[in-house]
């Protein structure tokens, strides 16, 4: 298309600029280069002598190749009548975009402008934006650097009005679009840490409710960044970080992965991906996986691995509770969600932690009605006076009522211990889904062990060989454990053949809605537990 060409005579917005008459479309795009960080040069070298892009740039690599639209790109904090060579923004970048052929609305932070801090303006703005992305059904990215909102706008009585009425919205009611963060340097206070449905942090990010400074002046500790809110903690203390990463590149790369998996909002079905993965593939090596010895451990994610669609799984917050894995994966090329004790830690019991970490992404699945996919094998709930200080009963039971409000199609396969109340809190025997067991399964109360110990103690303690004969008696108590009498009652609704696993289970699924549009049968977004 030709260039319009600019007017040879005045035209209204026409003004005087240093003697010379400068007219409406050369201030337009003087304002455009500002905008575009033409006199903050020194600001953008400095994000990137620290190895780090700025707002823009982190917009331009998330998004497909030409695709962003941004909107409000000349709004500004300043003053009537002040200099206006500031005039690059205000510390915010919003706009929409693509990603592959997607579309979805995107928000940054630009740490070269006030710190990324945000004044009125900008604020008003990022509210407008939210609601647009809800009234077009995006999903929303937000790439996370700076303080937050603008200190000098809060430390009057002001600030009873930032947050008043809207604070804890996005748990405060429907939410109606999928929300995925990065977060990429320091970032204060890191709400998205506990909006998001994915959240993604680099390694030299970090983030935290205060500020080490803030910290010492109210309590006198001193702490550094990185022990206060680094990613390390993070990643394995709060567990509120979905992927660790080392740099950006490979954050937006995660941010493009997981959106692969979930839908624009929570009123749309996950995008198929067609892989070329039978769905009646049989797994022969799921015959020989267990190990001999129920006491050895084995890595869960090799069983994963074997019932899912090839190269599909795609592990959230490994570094957190560990003794559960959690992961999005796909059956068929349907979108669902993972989850299983790991024997590899802790011999796969459950803690507080791991019980966090289950209701956390049973509300995920919920969110988007995913369906759901539990391996267990666990030796129950971490028996030791910590955990019970730590409310270890609200946990185990409240994770189990979580998990049956989740109206969604929902599979559990027992691999080889279902011990205690951890068994129904992972979805065994749930009545609103299918529960499978290997053979190899023993399903009780407790571990065969302590079982025979209360129940024969006057008799091992009177035998000849004390340790022969609890041995011979916890024997006993497992055969009893054997899932052929929890079949028999309809507790179990198959004992399978574990190389018929991924087949079983992808029936299991579609029998119950996986693939149906009115799969959903209610979406209560309960993000109560939210992280």
């Amino acid at each position: 298309m030709a260039e319009i060409p600019l007017p040879s005579t005045s035209v209204p917005g026409d003004r005087e600029r240093d003697g010379a008459k400068v007219t409406a479309r050369q201030e337009l795009a003087r304002r455009r280069w500002l905008a575009a960080g033409g006199e903050r040069q020194d600001r953008i070298r400095r994000q990137h002598d620290r190895g780090l892009l700025t707002g823009r740039e982190r917009v331009e690599l998330l998004l497909d190749d030409g695709s962003f639209i941004p909107m409000g790109s000349m709004v500004h904090s300043e003053e009537p009548g002040q200099a206006d060579s500031t005039l690059g923004g205000d510390g915010a970048i919003h706009g929409f975009g693509t990603i592959d052929g997607r579309d979805v609305a995107v928000h940054a932070t630009d740490p070269t402008v006030k710190g990324a801090t945000a004044g009125p303006a900008t604020l008003r703005l990022g509210r407008q934006h939210e609601r647009l992305a809800e009234a077009g059904g995006l999903a929303y990215f937000d790439l996370q650097q700076g303080g937050g909102a603008r200190i000098t706008d809060l430390i009057s009585s002001r600030f009873a009005g930032s947050g008043g009425g809207g604070f804890g919205i996005m748990h405060a009611r429907p939410r109606r679009f999928a929300f995925l963060s990065a977060v990429l340097g320091d970032y204060y206070p890191p709400w998205n840490l506990v909006q998001s449905d994915f959240t993604v942090m680099t390694a030299a990010a970090r983030g935290a409710l205060t500020s080490p400074l803030l910290m010492e002046l109210a309590t006198g500790d001193s702490v550094t960044a990185d022990e206060l809110g680094g990613i390390s903690v993070h990643r394995e203390v709060t567990g509120y970080v979905d992927a660790a990463v080392e740099d950006e590149h490979e954050a937006v790369r995660a941010l493009r992965r997981a959106f692969t998996y979930l839908p624009a909002t929570p009123f749309d079905a996950p995008p198929r991906v067609v892989t070329g993965d039978p769905p009646d593939r049989v797994c022969p090596h799921l015959v020989d996986v267990l190990p001999d010895n129920p006491r050895h451990p084995y890595d869960v994610r090799h069983i994963i691995s074997q019932v899912v669609d090839r190269g599909s799984f795609f592990e959230l917050a490994p570094d957190y509770a560990p003794n559960v894995v959690a992961g999005l994966g796909r059956l068929d090329g349907y979108t669902s969600l993972i989850l299983a004790t790991q024997p590899m830690a802790m011999a796969g019991s459950v803690d507080v932690r791991a019980l966090i970490k289950l209701r956390r992404y049973a509300g995920l699945a919920e969110t988007f009605a995913l369906p759901m996919l539990s391996f267990l094998d666990t030796p129950g709930a971490l028996p030791t006076k910590e955990q019970e200080f730590s409310r270890i009963v609200h946990e185990v039971y409240h994770s189990a009522a979580a998990r049956l409000r989740r109206k969604v199609p929902k599979v559990a396969l027992v691999l080889r211990k279902g011990i205690g109340f951890a068994y129904f809190a992972l979805g065994g025997s749930d009545m609103e889904g299918l529960t499978f067991a290997w053979p190899s399964a023993r399903i009780a109360f407790t571990g065969p062990e302590p079982a025979a110990r209360i129940v024969h103690r006057q008799l091992i303690d009177a035998a000849p060989d004390p340790a022969v004969a609890l041995r011979e008696r916890a024997d006993e108590m497992r055969d009893w454990a054997a899932p052929w009498t929890g079949a028999r009652l309809s507790y179990l609704d198959a004992v399978i053949d574990p190389a018929l696993s991924r087949s079983s289970i992808i029936r299991g699924l579609r029998a119950l809605g996986m693939g149906r549009t009115d799969q959903r049968v209610t979406n209560s977004f309960d993000r109560s537990v939210a992280r």
